[in-house]
């Protein structure tokens, strides 16, 4: 799950893939696009 504030405003979602290589790119993304104050949680996934 992907958690962001802006404002007041909470906006959160999570994401799920077939492929590992797919996600940790994905991933990787949103921590450049996303602000600082992001709060990622990750969970181990049986692939």
């Amino acid at each position: 799950m992907i958690v962001t504030h802006r404002t007041d405003v909470t906006l959160g979602f999570e994401a799920r893939f077939q492929h590992e290589v797919l996600f940790n790119k994905y991933l990787a993304f949103l921590h450049t696009v996303l602000p600082p104050t992001t709060e990622f949680t990750e969970k181990a996934w049986k692939w």
